[in-house]
């Protein structure tokens, strides 16, 4: 019998940093605060945060944030939360230059 399994919502978010952080310790110390920050907030099924794997990738971005949920509204809430809120307007926008999200269904 064949299981019935409902979509989901991926929202991918691309994210390209300030020189002073875009490098591999750079990059590792927001990596690690952003799965800690990320996970800590109520509504995503999972979160997953990375670097570039290639020359190409790098040249592009510096890193590639994924968090999977049941529904749009509840990537739309995520989004909206204050912890999130937090986390982008504090945290990541001082050591951005450019920031880009879509969301698909999966």
């Amino acid at each position: 019998m064949n299981a019935i399994i409902s979509p989901m919502i991926l929202r991918t978010v691309f994210v390209k940093l300030h020189d002073e952080w875009s490098s591999d310790r750079g990059r590792s110390s927001i990596i690690t605060h952003s799965e800690k920050a990320l996970q800590a907030i109520d509504g995503a099924i999972d979160v997953v945060v990375g670097s570039p794997a290639d020359g190409h990738s790098t040249a592009a971005w510096d890193l590639c944030i994924q968090l999977q949920f049941d529904t749009i509204e509840s990537a739309n809430e995520y989004t909206k939360h204050p912890a999130h809120r937090s986390y982008i307007d504090e945290f990541l926008k001082p050591k951005m230059v450019v920031m880009k999200a879509w969301n698909f269904t999966v």
